[in-house]
């Protein structure tokens, strides 16, 4: 059962589902150094029933997805450019882990780093502080495509017999 957040604009509501427990819906690992941004965004993550996992360093990134296997990661540009390389993002992603980087619009540079290292979305800061909850919901890796990349496909046998060739139906 789906049960839409009050006083938003139609273009801004957040579903936020209410049949699944924390456990259920995934991890979601944030990057971000501003302590207070940082409690607004944990609190969304927790309101749209996630499980939050807040580090202040992207250096802790890669043993933090190891850890967790979270279903998204979000990462305040400014983090990454002072402490790391792109290439740990990069990592992230070839495990089919969504990453999901904000930061200033100003900093082009910034912004055009993190497409180069193949992120799921870049957003100014201001789209992110505006549809933070639209914007987790559509990048989140949802448990049913996990579980699929996990399990190997397996082929159900055919229920109904093929038809009878002509040879078939002629013995008794």
């Amino acid at each position: 059962m789906a049960v839409v957040a009050p006083g938003l604009r139609p273009l801004r509501q957040a579903v936020i589902m209410s049949s699944k427990t924390t456990k259920e819906r995934g991890v979601i690992v944030a990057v971000i150094s501003d302590v207070f941004f940082g409690i607004t965004v944990r609190n969304t993550i927790k309101r749209l029933n996630y499980e939050p996992q807040m580090i202040k360093s992207a250096l802790l990134l890669p043993d933090t997805v190891a850890v967790y296997d979270p279903s998204l990661v979000i990462v305040d540009l400014g983090v990454v450019a002072e402490e790391a390389s792109w290439d740990l993002i990069t990592a992230i992603r070839e495990k089919d882990v969504p990453v999901l980087v904000f930061g200033p619009h100003k900093d082009v540079e910034g912004l055009r780093a993190a497409k180069q290292a193949g992120v799921s979305r870049v957003v100014a800061n201001s789209q992110f502080h505006r549809e933070m909850p639209v914007l987790i919901e559509r990048y989140v890796r949802r448990p049913e495509e996990v579980a699929k990349q996990k399990a190997p496909e397996r082929r159900q046998p055919d229920l109904i017999p093929p038809p009878k060739t002509e040879e078939e139906k002629d013995e008794p």
